[in-house]
């Protein structure tokens, strides 16, 4: 393992991570914690990571108008460190249709029961609530920037114990910092309200889930297909054939412009489509030419972060 560039290769994965894939946050995480001493299953699963970035890498965040009320979700997934027995914290923090602050990340102290694990983890989204409402405030965007700030949470016990700390077997040895939840409430700062699990958009942030569940969570985060986007913004679904033709030709984000053009000039795309059965981009029995010749369903694109399936 002293030949392998894990440190780089993670590195790599948190700039993904930070910029616009909270999907892959929960994952990246958990290979980070071992970067002093990686092991054989470390480095597979990191290179697990880049293929599923290979295989999405046509996801993207896409923000929208429309209500700009900030709204958080914030989960904890109890002693799910198996050298330590640490807690992992993940909240996440949604601007109308997007997320656009998320966090997952082991916790600082051992949780003795769930609801001291989920307790963490709602003060670490409250913190974040309140910077990111001053935050609104001062750039004054929105009038809605002065409202408190909605935080979900899917653990009952947790709730009412921010809402009113009383001392129990459970509860009585948790830090008296981690009650700044109960001042952030009490100023009117954010307003905690329940959720049930199976809405609780951060999960994913937290824990490993089933698949076809991770999947809606990371559309609930916002993520959308690039394609899928640049149909709604003509007005028309955008064919496969016009996005893959026109990036070939034009590279990447000039080829997204063009396709655009293309899918609003039917004489265009009809030259386009005759300069790619020249045999022009790559000559005669191309990927290209042979889609645009029989017809074929999908196109292998490459793009910087992998391969991408474009239907045509």
């Amino acid at each position: 393992m002293a030949r392998v560039p894990y440190a780089s290769a993670v590195g790599s994965l948190m700039y993904a991570m930070l910029c616009t894939r909270p999907d892959i946050c929960f994952a990246v995480g958990m290979v980070s914690r071992y970067q002093s001493n990686p092991g054989p299953v470390h480095w597979q699963a990191v290179k697990r990571i880049f293929r599923y970035l290979c295989g999405t890498s046509d996801l993207i965040l896409c923000y929208q108008g429309g209500d700009l009320r900030l709204r958080g979700y914030s989960d904890a997934d109890w002693a799910s460190d198996r050298d330590e027995r640490k807690s992992t914290t993940g909240y996440a923090f949604l601007l109308s249709v997007a997320t656009i602050s998320w966090c997952s990340k082991k916790q600082s102290c051992i949780a003795l029961s769930t609801i001291e694990s989920e307790y963490v983890a709602c003060l670490a989204a409250a913190q974040e609530a309140v910077w990111l409402k001053r935050f609104f405030q001062n750039l004054r965007v929105t009038s809605l920037a002065d409202e408190a700030v909605k935080m979900y949470c899917d653990n009952m016990a947790a709730l009412s114990h921010a809402k009113d700390p009383k001392y129990h077997s459970k509860s009585k040895h948790i830090q008296t910092r981690y009650n700044y939840i109960c001042l952030a409430i009490t100023q009117g700062e954010v307003i905690l309200q329940h959720i049930p699990t199976s809405r609780m958009v951060a999960d994913p942030l937290t824990k490993v889930i089933a698949g076809d569940v991770f999947q809606a969570h990371v559309r609930s985060l916002g993520l959308c297909l690039l394609f899928q986007i640049l149909g709604s913004y003509t007005g028309h679904p955008l064919p496969g054939a016009k996005v893959v033709a026109a990036m070939l030709m034009f590279g990447t984000v000039s080829g997204i412009l063009m396709a655009l053009f293309l899918n609003t000039s039917g004489g265009a795309w009809d030259n386009a489509k005759k300069y790619i059965e020249t045999g022009a981009l790559g000559g005669k029995g191309s990927d290209c030419h042979k889609a645009a010749i029989t017809g074929d369903t999908q196109v292998l694109l490459m793009f910087p972060f992998g391969v991408v399936l474009a239907n045509v």
